[in-house]
């Protein structure tokens, strides 16, 4: 097989992994702790868990927000530490950094050292990886003790920490269950075709704890059922996801074309031309993942694609039933699992190249893509799309008189404390007036919207105030900043 590096040299760029790691770091603390604040939803979840007791974060949220209960006792307890926009990150933080180790962990184990450089690089620079760990939500978990489970879980270790672990997960993270279905469906297969009989008491022990760890949270999810307010908040949330399931119809072929594209933007490239040739290289791994379906008990990388391949297809079976969305910020987790098939295909291609002059040509050029794909992730971190900076920054360049609803005006201010901005530096937000008071025509007045049905429909419902403005045909839409809706006085 074709080497990329000498021993020499692999020996002289030891150092590379940790340089790419705290070069992640560093990406990730500027991002979460300067550049970014919480969105809209975020900050909803926010004040849910600023405002409640202890008792209250597990019952049905406010503002039709929801989150699994572990992860929200243990943000009610940072939110202590210090203000919402710095305490209520901390979290998200850390799990996003100590994921950097534990994928670069996996790497060392099993791909040759220009892998690990390109993969951690993909891993560590990857926009839709660092948004999507660093919000309020327990994203970012998914994605972490997803990885302690294939780091440390595949092979049998001792029942109770495997109990424990699997257990805190579930109560965590919605993705622990999954984990724990995942890693019971593989441990039978490899009993069954590694012959080493299912029936014997050493191996029906071996995944007792994967089957028993979801029953706490089992436990916490019948009583919350019973909560009031638990129904409406079920319902607004398949409402809020309802296109991000998978479909049972003919539909399914679109939805899943529609999937494929943002997996590969997100995960891939920035760009189609980028994406294609590398999506052809993941492709390349998940054939020769299953090639020999023996080897997948055998061969420990095989083994942690496996797992990840079966997870996601649990993830769609229940998304199917209208049980769990499938949606981008949702298959976070997968994220390794996908980086691992594209190595894996990686050195199958290598292994074709041989001594083949235009085949070493060919390898290296694709080599490169990936190397350009890096470097697009630099100029394509984009700004995180935020409803109230989004708004902060409207209402200071224009130069028209700003009015509020008297919703949009207090959710507006209690917003604040989750930004960077602090009241001082939004005086113009503050200021603005309520509607109703001395407005001129071209004056513009920001609402928010009613209820945000649908997870991609922008388009929803205005509150009454607005209905009745439109009604009389005294305001006309202006433009839409995020979740609020501007309209221009006639």
């Amino acid at each position: 097989m074709w080497q990329l590096y000498t021993s020499r040299t692999e020996k002289q760029l030891k150092v590379l992994p940790l340089c790419i790691i705290v070069i992640g770091i560093c990406l990730r603390f500027y991002y979460q702790f300067v550049e970014w604040s919480f969105n809209g939803d975020e900050v909803n979840l926010g004040l849910s868990i600023v405002q409640s007791n202890f008792r209250q974060v597990f019952t049905p949220l406010p503002y039709n927000q929801s989150a699994p209960p572990l992860f929200l006792v243990v943000q009610k307890l940072l939110s202590s530490i210090a203000k919402p926009y710095i305490s209520l990150k901390i979290l998200s933080f850390l799990s996003s950094c100590v994921s950097l180790f534990l994928f670069s962990r996996l790497l060392k184990i099993y791909f040759p050292f220009y892998l690990q450089i390109l993969l951690l690089a993909l891993f560590c620079f990857n926009p839709f990886v660092i948004g999507n760990s660093l919000t309020l939500k327990q994203y970012t978990l998914d994605l972490t003790l997803g990885l302690v489970a294939v780091n440390y879980f595949i092979k049998n270790r001792n029942n109770y920490i495997s109990f424990i672990f699997f257990s805190i997960f579930c109560l965590l993270s919605n993705v622990g269950l999954f984990f724990c279905a995942s890693l019971t469906i593989f441990k039978v297969l490899s009993f069954l075709f590694e012959k080493k009989g299912f029936f014997k008491w050493k191996n029906l022990t071996s995944i007792l704890p994967f089957l028993l760890a979801p029953v706490p949270y089992l436990f916490y999810f019948i009583w919350f059922m019973q909560q009031p307010g638990a129904e409406e908040l079920r319902n607004y949330m398949t409402a809020y996801w309802s296109t991000t399931f998978v479909p049972l119809d003919l539909s399914f072929f679109k939805w899943f074309a529609i999937q494929a594209k943002v997996i590969t933007l997100f995960l891939f490239s920035s760009y189609w031309l980028v994406g294609i040739p590398v999506f052809l290289g993941f492709s390349v791994g998940i054939i020769f993942t299953f090639k020999y379906i023996r080897s997948v008990f055998q061969n420990k990388v095989l083994g942690v694609i496996a797992v990840y391949v079966i997870t996601v297809v649990i993830h769609l079976s229940l998304s199917a039933f209208k049980m769990y969305p499938f949606s981008d910020r949702l298959f976070l987790y997968l994220v390794p699992g996908i980086y691992l098939t594209l190595g894996y295909g990686i050195m199958e291609v290598n292994k074709w190249t041989g001594n083949s002059r235009y085949a070493k040509v060919g390898f290296n050029s694709f080599l490169m893509l990936l190397i350009s794909t890096i470097v697009l992730y630099f100029s394509y971190l984009p700004e995180k799309e935020n409803d109230v900076l989004a708004l902060i920054k409207l209402i200071n360049t224009t130069d028209k008189t700003v009015v509020f609803t008297p919703k949009a005006k207090t959710l507006s201010s209690e917003w604040l404390e989750f930004t960077k901005y602090d009241k001082l530096e939004s005086n113009s937000l503050i200021k603005a007036g309520g509607i109703g008071e001395n407005i001129s025509p071209e004056d513009l007045i920001i609402a928010v919207q009613n209820k945000k049905f649908g997870h991609t429909r922008k388009m929803s419902t205005p509150e009454p105030l607005i209905q009745e403005l439109l009604v009389q045909e005294k305001i006309v839409l202006h433009k839409r900043v995020g979740g609020y809706v501007i309209y221009k006085i006639k």
